[in-house]
């Protein structure tokens, strides 16, 4: 075979240095987005930390300040939320996905707690995606958008239902023997829910396994304070 000339060379040099162009800016991108997403993981539990007062005070007038609080909390997050959006390439959703799924599902959990804690009222994953600053699934479907994924928001839900157990056991400590059979309620319409449901995700079906020890607690509590009358 005849020898590469130096023109040749100079384009196989010039070619890889694209490459080496390349692998340096996926490398920038791929640093600025783990340090969002790990400044976002430590934020993401400013909202949880203000609802989870009212495992010791339930009062109407303690929730209503939780939720004041966490949703003043809520906004660094969902600043951090736009600040991905921007880092992250068109098209490149899931291969960053993984680092920031886990706050995200922990924000999923409290709008959702708040929504109940409002009104007994589910929020959806398009309701839940808005208040996040985030597209809908349906909206950023294929990758291109930062949006919220389905599996993180069903795995808040059943963070919720978890949440929800532990509050219904304090509520009646506290003093609102009447939030067990509020929660209650709701539980029983998640856990509908979630029945007609398909698991592919192992994680998320192993979340979905612990949802039948969260509703026995929310069962016996509200057993017990019927049993005893104290609604």
């Amino acid at each position: 075979a005849a020898p590469a000339t130096d023109s040749n060379a100079t384009g196989i040099e010039a070619e890889f240095q694209l490459y080496l162009n390349q692998l340096a800016a996926d490398l920038a991108t791929v640093e600025s987005v783990k340090a969002t997403a790990a400044e976002l993981t430590k934020l993401a539990q400013l909202p949880l930390q203000a609802l989870r007062c009212i495992h010791r005070s339930c009062d109407s007038d303690s929730i209503s300040k939780a939720i004041d609080e966490a949703r003043a909390a809520l906004q660094p997050s969902t600043d951090l939320l736009a600040k991905l959006g921007q880092q992250m390439p068109a098209g490149t959703y899931y291969k960053y996905h993984q680092l920031w799924r886990e706050p995200v599902q922990q924000l999923c959990m409290a709008v959702t707690f708040i929504s109940f804690l409002e009104s007994d009222r589910l929020l959806s994953l398009e309701d839940a995606a808005s208040q996040l600053g985030m597209a809908g699934d349906s909206d950023g479907g294929g990758g291109s958008t930062l949006h919220l994924d389905l599996e993180d928001y069903l795995f808040g839900l059943l963070l919720l239902a978890s949440e929800l157990a532990r509050l219904s056991v304090n509520a009646v400590t506290a003093g609102r023997p009447d939030l067990p059979r509020r929660v209650a309620d709701f539980a029983r319409h998640l856990e509908a829910g979630f029945r007609l449901l398909n698991f592919k995700n192992d994680a998320l079906r192993r979340r979905y396994d612990g949802l039948k020890y969260d509703m026995r607690k929310i069962e016996e509590v509200l057993y017990d304070v019927t049993v005893r009358k104290l609604e």
